[in-house]
């Protein structure tokens, strides 16, 4: 039957993004402890690397970047980090255009399998009646 043909052709046009999952991190204070902002940043997810730019002679700068592995992990340190107080200094922490393109990709396909699973899900409960 012609309906999973059709079913199937808006997916295929659909754009895909391509992974993306790096943050700029700023505003850190000057006596924060790269170690303890590690800490941080781990605490969102699974961080995959995590650079503080050092400045002349060695210092840590007011900033530095850092990659998750997946895009959960990229919005949990968006949501919970961004405007966070840490030692006095309000840090923060934004996607770079292609991971913020790539979150909004994740999350509209997030939900569109969450809505699709959810319809088949009530279309099993109707077929099995209530308790």
């Amino acid at each position: 039957d012609g309906g999973d043909e059709e079913a199937s052709e808006p997916a295929a046009r659909r754009e895909v993004v391509p992974p993306a999952t790096a943050l700029y991190v700023g505003k850190i204070g000057e006596g924060t402890d790269d170690a303890f902002f590690r800490h941080l940043l781990v605490a969102c997810g699974k961080l995959r690397k995590w650079e503080r730019v050092k400045g002349a002679g060695g210092k840590l700068a007011h900033f530095g970047f850092c990659e998750y592995e997946d895009p959960e992990s990229v919005q949990c340190a968006v949501d919970v980090l961004n405007g966070l107080n840490v030692e006095g200094s309000s840090i923060v922490v934004k996607p770079s255009d292609k991971t913020e393109a790539y979150l909004l990709y994740y999350m509209e396909e997030r939900e569109r399998h969450l809505a699709a699973r959810s319809a088949a899900g009530s279309a099993d409960d109707g077929a099995e009646g209530v308790d």
